[in-house]
């Protein structure tokens, strides 16, 4: 189940395998910082571009959705695989399917 919080996410300055040095790759959490994913642990998180995956579409019609539902006391179950193509560090795409507890629904794949 997921969970939120309204604390101020931390600037994230670790290394991680196919983050590069380029400006246009990110650090992505698989659930995000106001879900109550973790900002340490290294397997919440994979390489992406900022643009089309880590930008505001993403997060006001996938994270901020499930959140509403969380911040409404309603149990959501959420699942989030990254698609790798063979050999490439960096994901092709990230599966999210949440399910809340009143029915409700969020199932999108993110394009890398």
């Amino acid at each position: 189940m997921v969970s939120a919080r309204n604390t101020k996410r931390p600037t994230l300055a670790f290394s991680m395998f196919g983050l590069g040095t380029s400006k246009k790759i990110a650090r992505c959490h698989l659930i995000g910082h106001k879900l109550n994913g973790s900002n340490t642990d290294l397997a919440n998180f994979v390489p992406c571009y900022r643009d089309p995956m880590n930008n505001p579409w993403m997060y006001h019609n996938v994270e901020a959705e499930i959140q509403k539902q969380v911040e409404s006391n309603t149990p959501v179950l959420m699942e989030v695989k990254p698609v790798h193509s063979q050999g490439n560090p960096l994901p092709a795409s990230i599966f999210v399917n949440a399910v809340g507890e009143n029915g409700w629904t969020c199932s999108v794949v993110i394009l890398n």
